[in-house]
């Protein structure tokens, strides 16, 4: 039988922007629940993107020395095989460590969880529903804070049966072996810092972009100092204006990139990385007056609340930066504006960083 909940807030997406809303409406006495399809705490950001990906880094920069390689001008070690089963045990016990860090968060604020996949009924109704598409919860909830994130954006189509030569940032630390050579489809953040990591391991890399410089969100002093500084690091080739006609398999096995000017290209493995879009699907945002832009992301005014009054949204769902860091003030801010706390607006201007 479904457990009924009656709460003040009900927020849906356990990452960055919903964990730290939570919190924030908790502190001001507020009743709250997070629901979240994952079964864990923590969203994507820490079981599948930002932290996994951070202390992936932090492995090679260890497994290699290259910073101190840097810093003595001397050249990199140089790993002969790469163990892929102590890199996953690093980044497991890494989530394994903070799962539990946010779970003791929540806790001690009596923030209570249901898990599974929500979905409206109205604008203060939601229902659970487990794998099996069963009701676990119904939730009567006074405010909604909507912070379920995003996933990669696959503009083109990936040939089938190719699960093992084209990856994304949700799936990478799945490989079996770290490939001898790699294509990086994409020269935003996650695209350069990925880039850059597997470069420092000796990897072949080969940047490819359609647009004509990197990290074009940076400024462009910023922007062309670290183009200039990623042009010279070794095992790095980075092409920009170029066009993708197809993905492919090679006649050798290998994934194959075909360009719009006719031209190809082959490595071991192709890293997706053209953006993403936000996660709303199976929500039945229909049943509200939520509304979305012309690129799936909910509209929100400076207040993060959505068009349907009692319900706001934070973090990926609502667009660029889609940052953890700015993911975290956004819900934070998201809740004190829903429950008339003392606010302010997101800065036009703020600090941010890129891992490479």
């Amino acid at each position: 039988m479904a457990e009924k909940m009656k709460v003040d807030l009900a927020v849906i997406g356990a990452g960055p922007a919903g964990q730290k809303g939570a919190i924030q409406a908790a502190k001001a006495g507020k009743s709250v629940v997070i629901i979240d399809r994952l079964g864990l705490l923590g969203g994507a950001c820490l079981n599948q993107g930002t932290i996994p990906s951070k202390t992936l880094r932090s492995a090679i920069l260890d497994l290699t020395g290259f910073v101190q390689s840097v810093y003595h001008g001397t050249a990199p070690r140089q790993v002969q095989e790469i163990p892929v089963d102590e890199l996953r045990r690093r980044l497991e016990r890494v989530i394994t460590d903070e799962n539990t860090l946010l779970a003791e968060q929540c806790a001690n604020n009596g923030i209570l969880t249901a898990f599974g996949t929500a979905r409206f009924l109205d604008p203060h109704h939601l229902e659970v529903v487990d794998a099996s598409d069963q009701v676990t919860h119904n939730i009567e909830a006074d405010k909604v804070l909507i912070s379920t994130g995003s996933s990669p954006r696959h503009p083109i189509d990936l040939p089938e049966g190719t699960e093992d030569l084209f990856v994304d940032s949700d799936i990478v630390f799945n490989m079996q072996k770290v490939p001898k050579s790699l294509i990086v489809l994409g020269a935003g953040i996650i695209g350069c810092e990925y880039a850059t990591m597997f470069a420092a391991l000796g990897v072949e890399v080969y940047l490819i972009d359609r647009r004509d410089s990197l990290l074009r969100m940076l400024d462009g002093e910023i922007g062309s100092s670290f183009a200039e500084y990623i042009t010279k690091m070794p095992h790095l080739t980075i092409e920009l204006g170029v066009g993708i006609e197809r993905l492919q398999r090679s006649d050798k096995g290998e994934a194959q990139i075909v360009r719009t000017d006719g031209g190809t290209l082959e490595a071991e493995c192709v890293f997706y990385s053209m953006g993403r879009i936000a996660n709303l699907d199976g929500l039945h945002l229909e049943n509200t007056g939520v509304e979305r832009d012309k690129l799936g992301n909910i509209t929100v005014n400076p207040l993060f609340q959505t068009t349907e009054p009692n319900i706001y949204a934070a973090g990926d769902v609502i667009g660029l930066p889609s940052l953890a860091s700015t993911s975290v003030e956004q819900g934070r801010l998201a809740v004190r504006n829903a429950f008339l706390l003392r606010s302010h607006h997101f800065p036009d201007f703020f600090p941010y960083g890129i891992y490479t």
